[in-house]
């Protein structure tokens, strides 16, 4: 069986519970290539937190959410209970990570060779739609960047962090 889908598939289908498959029969490869010269790649991505337009008077809150669920700490727990990759570089080397998480040896190769997904001509058009129903007006949009500034700014350990993201 081939299937293109996310890594915490391998922990659902691995599952007696949740599948009908054996654990042996589940496993990550490399996406196939036509020519073998060529180098296997996936598409860059990572987790995303939105802002509701709506939230405008809980910015704080809202940061203090983003940076609670970027932390180490909690990055770890999400992939140990969830079986989906973290987002910090670090978390590949932690030994329980990758002997829980099979499937993360796999996902730090994929993260060291992926690539940003192609830009098509239509990205302008729907950011802009997109970001029209997060920030109704530039105000907004403009605020949250200066928050958004001044809160990593003070935050020494939370910019360090943000730098080691790697999708």
């Amino acid at each position: 069986m081939f299937m293109r889908n996310w890594p915490f598939m391998c922990g659902l289908l691995k599952d007696p519970g949740t599948s009908q498959m054996k654990p042996d029969q589940v496993d990550i490869a490399p996406l196939p290539l036509a020519d073998e010269a060529d180098q296997s790649f996936s598409g860059l991505g990572g987790w995303k937190f939105m802002v509701n337009a709506a939230s405008e008077n809980k910015l704080d809150q809202v940061w203090t959410f983003i940076e609670y669920m970027s932390a180490p700490e909690q990055q770890r727990i999400f992939a140990l209970e969830s079986t989906r990759l973290p987002t910090l570089s670090s978390l590949y080397e932690d030994e329980e990570v990758l002997n829980k998480l099979p499937v993360a040896e796999s996902g730090r190769e994929a993260l060291e060779n992926a690539r940003p997904r192609p830009v098509s001509p239509y990205s302008p058009p729907c950011l802009a739609l997109l970001l029209g129903h997060v920030a109704r007006d530039g105000r907004t949009a403009q605020r949250l960047a200066q928050g958004r500034g001044s809160r990593r700014a003070g935050a020494g350990e939370s910019s360090r962090r943000a730098s080691e993201h790697s999708g």
